[in-house]
C-alpha cells in the first residue's frame, strides 16, 4: 500500500497539473466540494490497520509528489506465489507497461518499495521479475482461484490513449498466464466497456466459485465467455453463482472492486450494503471500510493494494479444495518490519 499523502481527486479531475487525462470513473461531481485530506489519510490508515488485524502483512511504499495515482498501487505489477516442480516456492512479478506514459515512473517507485522489503526477507523464495511486452496493468488482472484462471480485461488499442477504455491490451493476460505458469485454457480475456476502465471495477472472482459481476462492464461476447468458462464448463448454476451488480452500485460504489483476504474472507466498500448482505448470507466473513475520499478519484478497495502472496491452487479449489490447507504449514510471506 501507499499512504495518501501525496493524494487529491481534485487535481485529477481539473486535468490542470501534469497534464493528466482523468477517466469518467473520477466523481467530478463529488470533486467540486473541498477534498478532506485528513480523511482520506484516516480511511487508507484505516485499511491497513484491518488488513494487519486479519494477519495479513502490509508492505508501505512512500508516496512521491506528483505520481497522482500512486495510491492505486494493483496497477503497477501483478504478483503470484506457486510451488513448482522443483518443490520450491516462487515468487513472480510482472511489471506493468502503461499505455499512459505519465504513469510508468508508478512501476520504478513499487519496484524501490518491493526490492528494499524483500531483500533479506525472502531467502526461502525465488524471486523472478518481468517488464511485460504488451500493454499492461495489474488492475485489469485477476486470479481466481476457484477454478485456476486468470481473468484479463483489455480493449484493442488504436494508437491513441483513451483514459476512459480498456488500459491493457489483448495478449497481455496471455503473456501474464504464460509468466506464471498457467496455460490456455487458464487465460481468459474480457473487452471491457466503457466507464469500466479496469476488470476490476466490474468483476471479482470469489474462492467459492461465485462471481460478482456488472454486465455494463464488458461486451456481449465477453459475458457470454464469462458464463462458459466460468460456470457451465465447470458444471455449475450461473444462476446461483453469479451476484450480479447494477451499474449504479459497480460505477458509483465501487461494489465489485473487492479484496479477498483468504477463501472466507472479504473486503469492500461500505457504500454497497446489499452485496455485504448478501455475501454474508453466503458464510463470508465479510468487512467493510468507508472510502468515500478515496473512491473519488476513481478507484476502491481492490484498487488500493497490491496482492504479493497470492498463492497459486493448481487445479482451483472447486477441484482441489484442500490445498490451501495443506500448504499454508509450508509456505508464509512475512517481510520483515
Amino acid at each position: 500500500m501507499v499512504g495518501a499523502e501525496y493524494f487529491d481527486p481534485t487535481k485529477e479531475a481539473h486535468q490542470s497539473v501534469y497534464s493528466y487525462l482523468e477517466n469518467d470513473m473520477v466523481a467530478s461531481h463529488l470533486n467540486a466540494k473541498p477534498f478532506n485530506h485528513a480523511l482520506a489519510l484516516e480511511q487508507g490508515q484505516a485499511l491497513q490497520e484491518l488488513l494487519i488485524s486479519l494477519r495479513a502483512p502490509v508492505i508501505m511504499g512512500n508516496g512521491k509528489q506528483g505520481l497522482l495515482d500512486q495510491i492505486y498501487t494493483a496497477d503497477p505489477s501483478f504478483s503470484m506465489v506457486s510451488r513448482e516442480d522443483d518443490g520450491q516456492f516462487h515468487l513472480k512479478t510482472l511489471w506493468s507497461r502503461f499505455y499512459h506514459d505519465k504513469r510508468q515512473p508508478e512501476v520504478l517507485e513499487q519496484q524501490k518499495t518491493l526490492t528494499a522489503s524483500f531483500t533479506n526477507a525472502c531467502s526461502d523464495l525465488i524471486i523472478s521479475q518481468r517488464q511485460a511486452r504488451h500493454y499492461f496493468e495489474g488492475g485489469d488482472h485477476l486470479y481466481d482461484m476457484a477454478r485456476d484462471i486468470i481473468w484479463g480485461g483489455y480493449k484493442p488499442k488504436n494508437g491513441k490513449f483513451e483514459p476512459n477504455e480498456g488500459r491493457s491490451e489483448p495478449g497481455a493476460v496471455e503473456e501474464l498466464a504464460t509468466f506464471m505458469g498457467l496455460h490456455a485454457p487458464s487465460a481468459i480475456g474480457l473487452e471491457v466497456l466503457r466507464p469500466f476502465y479496469h476488470l476490476d471495477t466490474s468483476c471479482a472472482f470469489l474462492p467459492r466459485g461465485e462471481v460478482v459481476c456488472c454486465t455494463d462492464g464488458m461486451t456481449e461476447d465477453s459475458y457470454e465467455r464469462l458464463i462458459d468458462n466460468a460456470f457451465t464448463r465447470f458444471g455449475m448454476d450461473w444462476k446461483k453463482n453469479l451476484i450480479l451488480m447494477s451499474r449504479e452500485e459497480a460505477e458509483f460504489g465501487f461494489a465489485c472492486n473487492l479484496i479477498i483476504v483468504d477463501e472466507n474472507t472479504i473486503i469492500m466498500p461500505e457504500s454497497c450494503p446489499s452485496l455485504a448482505t448478501n455475501l454474508r448470507e453466503r458464510d463470508y466473513d465479510v468487512y467493510t471500510v468507508d472510502l468515500s475520499e478515496i473512491l473519488r478519484a476513481g478507484g476502491g478497495a481492490h484498487c488500493i493494494i497490491n496482492r504479493l502472496n497470492q498463492l497459486r491452487v493448481p487445479g482451483g479449489l472447486l477441484r482441489n479444495p484442500n490445498y490451501l490447507n495443506e500448504i499454508r504449514a509450508q509456505f508464509s510471506l512475512s517481510p520483515a518490519a
